[in-house]
């Protein structure tokens, strides 16, 4: 991933996460119950391999976003063929953690949200947030 990915879009601030080392300035994630806030963080699972475990910041998934315009990342005639009208989003969760993202590559418009709060619907906000600036298109 460093390698092939992230160093070539200049993403200076994604990794795969794993526990050897500790990421610097790493969000924690909560969860809210009846007597408050509560850090959600440790769990055996919370250091699993494979679909996830990527850490990356907005301004690298901009750099990510912007790459798929172009051919540094991927072809566009492969992205053609990998993107139907019904996949431009996708969304996860972990813990306290919740991401969305949404892609609308022919506005060249890209709306990410993100949480460290379990509570939080990101998909929803992302809607709203799209509706905005959607409206004149």
């Amino acid at each position: 991933m460093h390698h092939e990915i992230f160093q070539p879009l200049g993403m200076t601030n994604s990794e795969v996460y794993d526990d050897r080392h500790q990421l610097p300035n790493q969000a924690a994630s909560y969860s809210k119950d009846d007597v408050g806030y509560r850090n959600i963080d440790y769990t055996p699972g919370s250091l699993i391999y494979g679909e996830g475990n990527i850490s990356s910041t907005f301004e690298d998934m901009y750099r990510w976003d912007q790459a798929l315009y172009g051919d540094k990342l991927v072809k566009q005639s492969t992205l053609a063929q990998a993107l139907t009208p019904l996949y431009y989003e996708h969304g996860g969760g972990w813990l306290g953690f919740r991401t969305f993202i949404r892609r609308y590559p022919h506005l060249r418009l890209t709306v990410v949200t993100a949480s460290n709060l379990a509570q939080v619907d990101t998909s929803a906000l992302l809607a709203k947030i799209a509706e905005i600036y959607l409206r004149d298109h």
